[in-house]
């Protein structure tokens, strides 16, 4: 149980990430991982690495999976407005594939050690944030221009994640 409360809420806005605002499959993703991991939870905190391994965990799922039924767009951003991400900012995310999405998370958002990041995604990816930082700008700038929101309060009707996942 307390391993749940300490890494619960930060997994859950990981996974919240990473689906793109899909917040049922972000809750399982995040149960899954918590609950394949809860007999390893001593040893995992004794190293230091239960962050990086608890979304490695996601990460692997959410890449050999699909939500059940997929949110629509009103309601990824309505999830995600809670954690004062705008509709640019998601548009930014949703050019990235998966990978590069928890790249960039762990590492700007989550401000997770290098060590951590390269844990989950591999040293390669570490090595790309730059170019994936270039490629959340260039996504989200598109987005700006096209009439997308910065503030979580007024999402764009106009946002097509669909349309962003090919483009990017």
């Amino acid at each position: 149980a307390e391993f749940r409360q300490r890494h619960g809420r930060a997994l859950y806005g990981f996974s919240l990430l990473m689906t793109l605002g899909d917040s049922l499959w972000a809750s399982a993703l995040t149960h899954d991982a918590l609950d394949q991991l809860a007999d390893y939870a001593d040893q995992l905190e004794q190293s230091g690495r239960a962050a990086a391994v608890l979304r490695g965990s996601v990460l692997a799922e959410l890449r050999s999976s699909e939500p059940a039924v997929p949110a629509d767009d009103v309601s990824r951003l309505a999830a995600l407005s809670d954690m004062q991400v705008s509709a640019v900012a998601l548009a930014g995310l949703a050019a990235l594939p998966p990978v590069e999405r928890a790249t960039l998370v762990m590492a700007d958002v989550e401000r997770l050690s290098a060590d951590d990041v390269s844990l989950c995604v591999g040293e390669r990816h570490v090595v790309q944030l730059p170019t994936i930082r270039r490629r959340y700008a260039a996504a989200a700038a598109a987005a700006l221009a096209g009439g997308a929101s910065l503030t979580p309060e007024q999402p764009a009707d106009a946002l097509d994640l669909d349309e962003i996942r090919r483009a990017g």
